[in-house]
């Protein structure tokens, strides 16, 4: 990897090496393309590392930083222990409560992803993955977050916004009815770096 003399921020490198490590850029579901050359939806994650140059970064003593890799891309590399992600057992139909522990800080207790497959498909084909980060550290440009992965394994941000801005705060919903996929976020405890939500598969 050939770093642009101009271009040498962390920002940008960790981008780039994620790239040698397999990893595409990250999308949302919009149609908008941020440049003529660019697909719809590309660079659309402000949440993403793979949507780099498109989000809130953090200003570091080597340049631009942050954020860190959403959920499906730290699942594509193997980086998330497999206890620590929560997917849905028994009745589906039924509300399950639930604690995140915020990816930026591993040390606490709960799960570090919610991983739900679509109805239909082959288990880590299609899915929506749930997470929580907290603004600290590299993430200190960014909430509870879902993503969408597609058969093409691409990961997607869902154009729903919060009520402050991109992700899910305490209070707010995603719902996708056709799939019949919920998630509500009941509350978020900054000092313990949590969150407590529920997700409930199954049409109401």
């Amino acid at each position: 990897m050939v770093l642009d003399p101009n271009l040498q921020h962390v920002m940008f490198a960790t981008h780039e090496m994620a790239h040698v490590y397999g990893l595409q850029h990250s999308f949302n579901t919009g149609d908008h393309k941020v440049a003529e050359w660019a697909r719809p939806g590309e660079y659309g994650d402000p949440l993403d590392l793979m949507s780099a140059g498109q989000v809130t970064p953090i200003e570091t003593p080597y340049g631009h930083g942050g954020p860190g890799l959403n959920v499906p891309h730290l699942l594509k590399l193997g980086w998330l222990p497999p206890d620590r992600v929560w997917r849905p057992t028994g009745d589906s139909s039924r509300e399950s409560r639930l604690t995140l522990a915020a990816l930026n800080h591993a040390e606490s207790r709960g799960f570090l992803a919610a991983c739900i497959d679509m109805p239909g498909t082959r288990a880590g084909r299609r899915y929506y993955s749930v997470e929580f980060r907290r603004k600290s550290g590299w993430d200190a440009g960014i909430p509870t977050n879902v993503h969408e992965v597609r058969s093409d394994g691409i990961s997607y941000l869902p154009l729903h916004k919060g009520r402050r801005g991109w992700g899910l705060l305490t209070g707010d919903e995603f719902n996708d009815e056709a799939k019949g996929i919920h998630v509500r976020v009941l509350s978020t405890d900054a000092k313990c770096s949590t969150a407590q939500i529920v997700i409930r598969v199954g049409r109401r």
